[in-house]
Order: structure tokens, then C-alpha cells, then sequence
């Protein structure tokens, strides 16, 4: 297994990825397609990352992280208004939710800390190390930007994952509630 940065020809395994496992976030209900420009449009971004697990040419799992997540509503309204759009226009309940984005609490926050934003794992491969390796290699990549603290928001209603962050050592932070839901922030 390798564990690299995204490339381009990696964003429609990870388009494909967030939005088959990581169904419950806003930007997955936007579709797989708006997914593949939100990735390119990462790309260009000098404030995120997203890293790859690779076993041959599979793409295997995926983190996104982010050093200034106030930059992402920014790049959906002004850089992707058009795909946003079209995806409002096939699921309107998804305005709702877009529309409450920025009180999502690290949207609101100033603190000088860097964001995994999205973690996902093929499940054939969960319980194999990706994960561990994944958040690792985040943690480098925030190291490399000048940012020593990082954290990841977590549903509490997924089990899976917060018994993930706990394994690894990370320590709960804080809670919040958003769109009606508990979220959990792990850090180190």
C-alpha cells in the first residue's frame, strides 16, 4: 500500500469514495459529480490537502484536511456556483443544509488549528491500518504547513469512526451540535 498526495487522475476514485461512504455530510448529498470538481478545485487551493491510500492502482481510502475550512464555502459559492447549483436543482432539500453551512463551529472558529474534514476507507480494506496511516500522513502534512494541532468532527451517531479516533490516542476536545446532530471534536 502507498499512502501519497491526491492527483488528478485519483479525484474520480475519491469522488466515488466520499460519496459511497461518507453519505451523511452536506457535500456528499451535492453528488458524484460535484464531488469531482470540488476535488479539482482542491487542488488549486494552497490551505488543503487531500491524501490517498493506493493498493496497486486502487484508490483505497482518502483524507482531506484543511488549515483554514472558511475557505470552503467560499470555494463552493464563488469557485463551484455553477455545479452547486445543478445539484440544488436535482435535490432541493440540500439548499436547507447548504444554506446552514457556514455555523458549522470550525467554520466559526479562529482558532490556528488544522481540520481532517473527510476520512474514508473502502470497507474491504477498514481494520488494515489505512486509517491509522491516513491520519498520520495528515498529521505530517499539517506539521509541513506549521500547524502542530489538528482535530476531526465526528458524528456521534458514528460509532465506528469515534471508536476509530479514540484507538489512535486522539483526545475529545470539544462538542457541538450541528443540523440537529451531535458532533464529536478529536484532536492531538
Amino acid at each position: 500500500m502507498l499512502i501519497r498526495k491526491i492527483i488528478r487522475k485519483d479525484i474520480p476514485q475519491v469522488a466515488y469514495i466520499h460519496f459511497q461512504f461518507l453519505k451523511s455530510g452536506i457535500i456528499s448529498h451535492l453528488g458524484e459529480s460535484f464531488l469531482q470538481n470540488f476535488y479539482k478545485s482542491l487542488l488549486k487551493q494552497n490551505s488543503t490537502f487531500t491524501i490517498v491510500a493506493v493498493n496497486g492502482s486502487k484508490i483505497i481510502g482518502f483524507a482531506t484536511g484543511a488549515t483554514n475550512l472558511k475557505t470552503i464555502p467560499m470555494i463552493m459559492i464563488f469557485g463551484l456556483w455553477s455545479c452547486t447549483l445543478i445539484s440544488i436543482t436535482k435535490n432541493p432539500l440540500v439548499a436547507i443544509k447548504l444554506l446552514q453551512m457556514p455555523f458549522y463551529p470550525s467554520f466559526k472558529s479562529d482558532d490556528n488549528i488544522g481540520e481532517i474534514f473527510s476520512l474514508a476507507v473502502i470497507p474491504a480494506y477498514r481494520r488494515q491500518g489505512v486509517g491509522v496511516k491516513l491520519v498520520e500522513s495528515c498529521k505530517r502534512e499539517f506539521k509541513k504547513m506549521g500547524y502542530s494541532h489538528f482535530q476531526v468532527a465526528v458524528r456521534k451517531e458514528m460509532y465506528a469512526a469515534n471508536s476509530f479516533y479514540i484507538n489512535i490516542k486522539l483526545k475529545k476536545k470539544a462538542s457541538a451540535k450541528f443540523l440537529n446532530e451531535e458532533i464529536i471534536f478529536y484532536g492531538n
